[in-house]
């Protein structure tokens, strides 16, 4: 038994694999035997392939100079993989290890297109003598980066260079102020589940958890950056300290940063 993949391999299904699916129970009557399938099992193997063969899409971010010309690419675009049927390929292996029909499976996909978000570039600054400084096409420095606690920002900066931002953020609320210093990222994880169950039990109104929340990144104790997917606004103090942000900009930034990158905090 097989399950066509979305890029062309093939899945199999061994028969270890069936046997640990299977087993042999007496029917309603007690006076016969049945083939039972664990079901839940079944469809949790076929959801754990489709996912392999998915593709997360990657937006892209683009500099564009005063006349709407691309002038540098800061992260490249990558088309994404939906896997569509993977309730119908699961209910066609149950079918088939229950023998009442052939398996004949394959995944079916539909391609997610990026999007490609335009900011503008940094802009050149006049010097005296009337002579022009330009900013250099690979900035040259270290990397770091600039929350704004007033403003509600995170910018990236190669060396005095802006490549990236400002983009707006949530800080932490009244009583759970965002922490203020420089610090370097520490401690990274693309999913981290997130509660205080250590400091509340679960039903108090502080208590909070948040499973698979992406794109982590701290830079002193518990305080770090991470996407937020259930916020539909930034640019104000509501977190419980974190510096919350859009999931594709938490992502960019995770891609563009690493450990040691240097963090400023300030108001």
């Amino acid at each position: 038994m097989s399950i066509a993949g979305a890029d062309g391999k093939t899945h199999d299904v061994s028969a270890e694999r069936r046997n640990g699916w299977i087993s042999v129970e007496p029917d309603e009557d007690g006076q016969a035997l049945t083939i039972a399938v664990d079901e839940d099992a079944v469809r949790e193997w076929v959801s754990a392939r489709a996912d392999s063969d998915a593709v997360e899409v990657e937006d892209g971010i683009e500099q564009v100079g005063e006349d709407g010309e691309v002038v540098k690419v800061l992260t490249e675009k990558k088309a994404g993989l939906e896997i569509t049927n993977t309730d119908a390929v699961a209910d066609e292996l149950i079918a088939a290890m229950k023998g009442t029909t052939p398996l004949e499976a394959a995944f079916d996909s539909k391609k997610i297109e990026p999007e490609v978000e335009q900011v503008e570039a940094p802009k050149d600054e006049e010097e005296a003598g009337d002579e022009e400084s330009t900013t250099p096409s690979n900035p040259t420095g270290e990397k770091w980066i600039d929350v704004d606690l007033t403003n509600k920002t995170v910018t990236a900066y190669v060396g005095d260079t802006p490549v990236w931002g400002p983009r707006k953020m949530v800080d932490g609320k009244p009583g759970n102020e965002t922490v203020t210093g420089t610090y370097d990222i520490y401690l990274r994880y693309d999913r981290q589940d997130m509660t205080n169950a250590n400091n509340y039990p679960e039903g108090h109104e502080k208590y909070y958890y948040n499973p698979d929340v992406p794109w982590v990144q701290y830079f002193h104790r518990g305080y770090g950056f991470h996407g937020a997917p259930w916020r539909s606004s930034f640019g104000f103090s509501g977190s419980h300290g974190c510096i919350n942000m859009p999931v594709s900009d938490a992502k960019w930034l995770y891609d563009w940063a690493s450990i040691g990158t240097k963090t400023v905090v300030h108001y």
